[in-house]
C-alpha cells in the first residue's frame, strides 16, 4: 500500500489511526507534534500526510505539509480539525490539501480518504524538481541517503555524474571534516567536479534519528528564496526569528482577508507562530480551544463591533494573554477604555510590535505620568504595578535604564493586573 505519516497531538487520536491504517496495508508512522512531524516525515517520506491542524507548538499542520512538500511534492496531505474556520479553509485550498475533515469524524472517513490521496501520489507526476530547496539527506559517515528533485538538478546543472553516493565525491576532501560548521548558517562549498561553481549549503545543527539534513543554494540565488521551509526543516534560526520575544502562538483578529495574511505572514517570517481569525465569534473559539496564543492583535473596526465586550471575554477565558490593538486610525484612547493599552496604528513594521510588546511603557497611556517600567518577555518576571499618578495597571518590568527621577511614579501591587 502506501506510506502515511499521522502528526497529532492527542495519542488516542493517533493510536487509533495508527491501528487503523496499518490494518488496511499501509506502512504508517506517527509524531507527537509538529517538529517531530517535520523530522520524522523528511526522512521516512510518505505519500500520505494526515495532519491535525492545530498542534500544541509552534508548527501547526499546515507547516507540516509546506516543509515535506519541499522533501516530497507528490506528497497529498488530509488536514483534520475541529476549528475549521473560513480562514483555514482558504489556508488549505491555497495550499492545494488533498482533503480537509472535520473533527469528529468516523474512522471510515479517514480511511477512505487515505486510500483516494494514496492514489492521487502514485498518479502525481515522478522525477519532477520540489517546489523548495534543494535537500540532501546524510548519514554520520558522509554518505547520502537521499536527494530531493531539486538537488539532482543542481548536480545535473553543474555536470556531476553520476549522483554521488558519498559528500567527499561531491566536495573537497579538506572540506568534508568540517562540514557541521553550516550548522545554522550558509557556508561556502567547493565542488571536485566543477571549481567555477559556487554552492552554499546549511546543516541541521544536530542528527536526529542518526542522520542530517543539508540544504543547498547557488551563490547567486536570492538568500531569502525558500527560507521559511529551510527553517522549518532544519530547525534553523536566523536574526529575525530571535528577535520575536514571546514563546506562544498569535491570534490576529481582522475582517480583511489580505491584512490578516500579510499580517500573520510578516509575524511567522519573524519567527511568531499565528493563527488568524475574521470574526469575534471564530477568534472567541479558537482562543478558548488553544491555551498556547499568547498574544491577540484585535482590528478596531470590526463588523459585529463592541471592542471592549470582545476585550472582556478573551480576558475572562484566559486573564493572562497580552492584546493589542490595532487600527488604521488613531484609537488608542477607544482601546483604553476598553482595557488595552497596547496600541498600534497601521501599517506598523515587526519592529513595532516588538517594541509594543517589550520596549518601555514610557508613559502612563491614561495620565501620561513617566513610568520605569517595561512589557516583559516570556523569560521575564513580570509582576503587577501602578500607576501612582491615577492607578492603571500594569504587567511590568521594572526598568533600571528608566531616568531615576521616574522611580517614584510606580508601586509593585500583588493583585493581577486588568
Amino acid at each position: 500500500m502506501s506510506r502515511v505519516l499521522i502528526v497529532d497531538d492527542e495519542q488516542d487520536c493517533r493510536d487509533e489511526l495508527e491501528l487503523a491504517l496499518s490494518a488496511d496495508g499501509h506502512e504508517v508512522r506517527g509524531a507527537e507534534s509538529g517538529r517531530r512531524g517535520i523530522d520524522v516525515g523528511a526522512r521516512f517520506r510518505p505519500e500520505v500526510l494526515v495532519a491535525d491542524w492545530m498542534l500544541k507548538n509552534h508548527f501547526h499542520g499546515l507547516h507540516v505539509s509546506d516543509a515535506l512538500r519541499s522533501v516530497t511534492p507528490a506528497i497529498q496531505t488530509i488536514l483534520i480539525t475541529g476549528f475549521a474556520s473560513e480562514d483555514l479553509k482558504a489556508d488549505a485550498d491555497r495550499a492545494h490539501i488533498f482533503d480537509f475533515i472535520e473533527k469528529p469524524f468516523e474512522l471510515k472517513r479517514i480511511q477512505q480518504g487515505v486510500r483516494d490521496a494514496a492514489q492521487a501520489a502514485m498518479a502525481a507526476p515522478t522525477g519532477r524538481q520540489s517546489p523548495g530547496p534543494a535537500l540532501l539527506e546524510i548519514d554520520a559517515d558522509g554518505r547520502i541517503l537521499f536527494a530531493n528533485g531539486s538537488a539532482s538538478a543542481m548536480f545535473a546543472q553543474s555536470r556531476i555524474h553520476p549522483m554521488p553516493r558519498h559528500v567527499g565525491e561531491l566536495c573537497s576532501d579538506d572540506w568534508w571534516p568540517n562540514c557541521w560548521e553550516a550548522a545554522l548558517q550558509w557556508i561556502p562549498m567547493t565542488l571536485q567536479a566543477a571549481s567555477d561553481v559556487r554552492w552554499l549549503m546549511c546543516a541541521q545543527p544536530v542528527p536526529v534519528d542518526g542522520t542530517r539534513l543539508v540544504a543547498m543554494r547557488a551563490d547567486d540565488d536570492a538568500p531569502h528564496a525558500h527560507v521559511a521551509s529551510v527553517q522549518m526543516l532544519l530547525a534553523a534560526t536566523d536574526d529575525a526569528e530571535a528577535d520575536w520575544p514571546l514563546k506562544g502562538r498569535v491570534l490576529v483578529v481582522d475582517d480583511e482577508p489580505m491584512l490578516r495574511r500579510v499580517i500573520t505572514a510578516t509575524l511567522e517570517f519573524a519567527g511568531a507562530r499565528c493563527f488568524a481569525a475574521g470574526t469575534h465569534v471564530d477568534a472567541l473559539r479558537l482562543f478558548k480551544h488553544d491555551e498556547g496564543i499568547e498574544c491577540v492583535i484585535v482590528d478596531y473596526t470590526m463588523p459585529e463591533g463592541d471592542v471592549a465586550g470582545f476585550v472582556g471575554r478573551l480576558k475572562s477565558i484566559r486573564p493572562g494573554a497580552v492584546i493589542v490593538g490595532n487600527s488604521a486610525t488613531a484609537r488608542s484612547d477607544e482601546f483604553l477604555q476598553a482595557g488595552v493599552e497596547r496600541f498600534l496604528a497601521k501599517p506598523w513594521r515587526i519592529e513595532d510590535l516588538v517594541q509594543v510588546l517589550v520596549g518601555p511603557i514610557g508613559q502612563c497611556p491614561r495620565c501620561g505620568l513617566a513610568l520605569p517600567l517595561r512589557r516583559g518577555s516570556s523569560d521575564d518576571d513580570v509582576v503587577a504595578w501602578a500607576c501612582c499618578g491615577c492607578g492603571t495597571r500594569f504587567q511590568a518590568v521594572f526598568d533600571n535604564d528608566a531616568a531615576p527621577d521616574t522611580f517614584g511614579n510606580a508601586r509593585r501591587i500583588d493583585t493581577p493586573a486588568s
